[in-house]
C-alpha cells in the first residue's frame, strides 16, 4: 500500500487501511483475528511509504526491484 506523502508531514499509521479488518471482509480472517491467525494465513504485509512526487511511477518502480504476488488498490 503507497500514499503520496511529502516529507514534512506527520505520518499516521491509522490512515492506511488495516489489514485484519481488509482480510476480515474478504472472509479470509475472522473478525478480530489475532496476529498468530494472520502468520498461519501465510500472508505477509508490507507497507511502503513513499515521498515520491508521482506516486505511480514510485510504485512500479518499487515493484520492478520487489515484485508482489498480489497488489491491492483500496
Amino acid at each position: 500500500m503507497s500514499h503520496k506523502v511529502d516529507v514534512a508531514d506527520d505520518i499516521y499509521w491509522a490512515d492506511f487501511p488495516g489489514v485484519r479488518s481488509t482480510l476480515s471482509r474478504w472472509n479470509v480472517l475472522p473478525t478480530g483475528a489475532s496476529l498468530d491467525e494472520i502468520a498461519k494465513t501465510g500472508l505477509r504485509v508490507k507497507r511502503i511509504l513513499n515521498s515520491a512526487s508521482d506516486p505511480v511511477e514510485s510504485m512500479v518502480r518499487y515493484c520492478e526491484d520487489n515484485p508482489p504476488d498480489l497488489f491491492v488498490r483500496l
